[in-house]
C-alpha cells in the first residue's frame, strides 16, 4: 500500500507526488496538507490502523488532516470509505493528471481560522477533537448498521479516534449533545439485551402453556356458506379445498372463503393458540428475557450547533463565559452557593440587611455566532464591559451554563436590583441592535429573588434554568 503526502493546498496528483511513510506523516505538522491512501484488497486492517494513528495524534494539523482513499476496481467496505473525506477510483484519477478537492480547500481554510494553531499543539480531549472534525468538514454524523459492533451500529467517521470498539463514540456524542455543542435528530429505534446491551437478539415465539419453541404455524379458513372455521390442513383434500363440515368445494378466496388469521400449535403439548408468548435470547451473552424487559433506545444523527462551531474554534469552554471570566470574576456554582449560605446567615442574625439573587437568561445566543462569526468575540467583550459597569465588586456572579447567569446582589432591594437589570438589558439590546440584522432576535429575560433566612437556593437555581422553557 502506498501513502502519498500532499503538500499543495487543495489538490492531489498521482503518481507525481512524493510517497510517504506513516511515520513521516505523523511527524510533519507544517508542510503536509493532506494524505492519499492507495487501497488494495486484504489490507483493510492495516489501513484502519493507519487512519487511527492519524486521528489519535494530538496536533490539530495531523488529526484534522484531509484523507483521500484511492482504490483500483473493487470498492472498499462502506464503513472504511466513511472514515475518509474523499473516495475515488484509479480510473477516475486517470482522466486527469490533477484531482481538485474543494473539500480539502475548505478544511485548510478552516484550520487557518483556529487561533494559536501552531503554538497550542496538543488536543487531548476526544470529544473536542470530534467537534473539530465536524466543524472543519461541516459534517453531519449518521449511524451506520454493522455486525462488527455489539451495539449494531457505529459512527464510522469518528471511530478512528478510539482505540477500542465499544460505546466510547456514543458516550462522547451524548456528552457533546448535553453541552449543546451538537444537536441530534431521531434516526432509528433499536432493541438491546437488558443484560449486556448487545443488539443481536433472537426473538422467539413460545407456547403459552409449556414454553416450548417448537411451534407449527397454520392459517385459519372461514367458509362463508356454512360458517365453519378450521385449520387450513383440515380443508385440504387431494390438492383441493373441501369444507370438512359440509363437503362443499371452496374455489375463490373472498367469494367462498377468507383467511381471518393464523393459529399456532405446540408440537410438545399440542395446545393451539393464536398469540404465542414472545421472549428473546441474546447472541452475545446467551441470556434470555421477556420481551417487556428488552431495552429500547433511540439512535440519533448528530449535527454541529452554532455554539459547537464556536467551541470548535475557541475551546469547549463557552466563549462568552470565558470572556466574562477574564473581565470579571466568575465564581463556580459551589462557591456561589457558599456565598448565599453566608448571606442568609448574616441576614438571619442582624435582621436588617436586604439582598437579592438576580438571574439573566440570553435567548437564542447561538444566533450571534451564526451572524457575526469572528466578530462575536468583540461583541461579547462589549457585553462584558456592560456587566462590569452595572454590577459592583461586591456582587457575586456565576454561570449556570453558557446562557444563564446568577448574581448575588448584596445590600440591594428587589426594586433597585430590577433597575440595575433594566439598565443592563437596555445597554445590551442596544449592542445587539447595532450588530445584528433586524430578523435576528436575542432576547434577555431577568428575574429577581429576595433573600431571607428561609430562601431555598436550589429552588432559585432550578427556576433560573427553567426561564428558557417558559
Amino acid at each position: 500500500m502506498n501513502i502519498y503526502g500532499i503538500t499543495t493546498e487543495a489538490s492531489f496528483v498521482l503518481p507525481d507526488i512524493r510517497t510517504s511513510s506513516i511515520e513521516q506523516l505523523l511527524a510533519d505538522t507544517q508542510t503536509t496538507k493532506a494524505a492519499v491512501f492507495h487501497f488494495q484488497q486484504g489490507e483493510k486492517g492495516k489501513l484502519h490502523h493507519w487512519v487511527q494513528s492519524i486521528r489519535q495524534h494530538p496536533h490539530p494539523r495531523i488529526y484534522l488532516m484531509p484523507l483521500a482513499l484511492v482504490f483500483d476496481e473493487e470498492k472498499p467496505p462502506a464503513s472504511l470509505q466513511k472514515q475518509f473525506d474523499e473516495c475515488i477510483s484509479v480510473t477516475q484519477l486517470g482522466h486527469t493528471s490533477t484531482t481538485k478537492s474543494a473539500l480539502f480547500e475548505r478544511i485548510s481554510q478552516w484550520l487557518e481560522r483556529v487561533p494559536n494553531l501552531d503554538t497550542h499543539s496538543s488536543d487531548s480531549s476526544i470529544p473536542f477533537k470530534i467537534l473539530r472534525l465536524m466543524a472543519s468538514r461541516n459534517k453531519r454524523l449518521e449511524p451506520m448498521l454493522t455486525p462488527a459492533n455489539t451495539r449494531g451500529f457505529v459512527y464510522p467517521a469518528v471511530e478512528p479516534f478510539f482505540a477500542r470498539n465499544d460505546d466510547s463514540s456514543i458516550n462522547s456524542l451524548d456528552f457533546l449533545h448535553k453541552q449543546q455543542f451538537v444537536g441530534r435528530e431521531f434516526f432509528k429505534r433499536a432493541h438491546f439485551c437488558p443484560t449486556c446491551e448487545s443488539a443481536f437478539l433472537n426473538f422467539i415465539e413460545t407456547c403459552t402453556d409449556c414454553g416450548a419453541e417448537n411451534l407449527k404455524k397454520e392459517e385459519l379458513i372461514h367458509h362463508f356458506k356454512c360458517g365453519h372455521v378450521d385449520n387450513l390442513s383440515h380443508f385440504e383434500r387431494n390438492n383441493l379445498l373441501i369444507c370438512p363440515k359440509c363437503d362443499e368445494r371452496l374455489k375463490h378466496i373472498g367469494v367462498d372463503y377468507d383467511k381471518p388469521s393464523i393459529v399456532y400449535q405446540c408440537q410438545q403439548c399440542t395446545l393451539q393458540f393464536q398469540d404465542p408468548l414472545l421472549k428473546v435470547q441474546c447472541y452475545t451473552c446467551e441470556s434470555e428475557a421477556s420481551i417487556d424487559d428488552v431495552t429500547v433506545e433511540d439512535i440519533y444523527a448528530y449535527e454541529l450547533s452554532a455554539i459547537g462551531l464556536n467551541a470548535a474554534l475557541y475551546g469547549l469552554d463557552a466563549l462568552f463565559t470565558s470572556i466574562l471570566q477574564t473581565d470579571l470574576q466568575l465564581y463556580s456554582n459551589r462557591e456561589f452557593k457558599s456565598f448565599i449560605h453566608i448571606e442568609k446567615a448574616r441576614i438571619a442574625r442582624y435582621k436588617k440587611s436586604t439582598s437579592c439573587v438576580a438571574t439573566i437568561y440570553f435567548e437564542n445566543l447561538d444566533s450571534i455566532f451564526q451572524r457575526l462569526g469572528k466578530r462575536t468575540e468583540q461583541l461579547f467583550k462589549e457585553i462584558s464591559a456592560v456587566f462590569k459597569s452595572v454590577f459592583r465588586e461586591s456582587d457575586v456572579i456565576s454561570a449556570l451554563n453558557e446562557s444563564v447567569f446568577v448574581i448575588l446582589m448584596t445590600e440591594t432591594s428587589e426594586e433597585n436590583a430590577n433597575l440595575a437589570l433594566n439598565r443592563l438589558k437596555t445597554a445590551i439590546q442596544d449592542l445587539f441592535a447595532a450588530n445584528l440584522a433586524e430578523e435576528l432576535s436575542v432576547g434577555i429575560s431577568t428575574r429577581v429573588y429576595g433573600i431571607d433566612s428561609s430562601s431555598d437556593l436550589n429552588l432559585m437555581l432550578e427556576n433560573a434554568l427553567k426561564v428558557k422553557e417558559e
